[in-house]
């Protein structure tokens, strides 16, 4: 099932990526990050709060990892070119862009419990910027565009996010497993998403849960680490060289 998700998702990312090419010039990446929400269930609330409220719960080193994946492994086999990290991060003006991130960096999602607890780890030098689908920071995604090199015509979003998904369980007791998931978002001037590139994978070992409660949430870190680098060694094989057919079937295509 796993297989063929992935699949799916490279068969989607092949399809919109030759239809867009004629678009993209240059693209750059604009925000990388992790979203320390581990869950959306109203009833896991007490433990998805204690996990926010707790200093050790630090995504970083992984987000850290998952920005060197992308930016070493990943943008090298796009089929069109990308600015330099240190151009985009000290161009004038791509700090104020938080002013306009109205869900990220100064809204619910950002100060997620009364207005303390960062939501976010972001990747050194980056700002978060939100490309969730139902909830995208349009107005940040368009002014990128104002201080990025005038043959920018595409901007890159990925943040890496962390679900805890039941395995087994019976009598209120569970077995937790940890899911990491990629993704790589593009948008163009108008704030359209053009591209979408997913991937996910799951910790081998899993956590004990009491009607949904992880008691030591410590013991979550291991399992975020695994799934992590299992997901982050799935992205360089299998993504890596998926774009790298899609690099050579696009010049093939435009030869012909």
């Amino acid at each position: 099932m796993k297989k063929t998700n992935l699949f799916l998702v490279l068969v989607l990312t092949v399809a919109t990526c030759i239809q867009t090419k004629a678009q993209l010039t240059k693209v750059a990446l604009i925000s990388v990050y992790g979203n320390r929400n581990l869950s959306d269930n109203p009833l896991e609330k007490a433990m998805n709060e204690a996990l926010l409220n707790d200093t050790s719960f630090n995504l970083a080193p992984f987000v850290e990892k998952f920005c060197g994946v992308i930016n070493n492994d990943l943008l090298k086999e796009f089929p069109f070119p990308f600015v330099p990290k240190e151009e985009v991060l000290n161009s004038p003006g791509y700090k104020e862009l938080a002013q306009f991130t109205g869900y990220t960096a100064s809204g619910s999602g950002y100060n997620a419990i009364e207005g303390k607890v960062p939501l976010y780890n972001v990747a050194q030098g980056y700002i978060p910027i939100a490309s969730f689908g139902i909830i995208d920071d349009v107005k940040a995604i368009k002014k990128s565009f104002e201080i990025l090199p005038p043959d920018v015509d595409g901007v890159m979003i990925a943040y890496l996010s962390f679900k805890l998904v039941d395995q087994a369980g019976a009598f209120g007791i569970t077995i937790k497993k940890v899911q990491a998931y990629a993704n790589i978002k593009i948008f163009n001037k108008e704030g359209k998403r053009i591209f979408k590139l997913k991937d996910w994978e799951s910790s081998k070992g899993g956590i004990t849960a009491v009607y949904g409660y992880v008691a030591e949430t410590k013991k979550i870190m291991p399992h975020i680490q695994d799934a992590s680098n299992i997901l982050f060694e799935s992205m360089k094989k299998k993504m890596a060289k998926s774009l790298a057919k899609l690099a050579k079937k696009i010049e093939k295509d435009k030869e012909d």
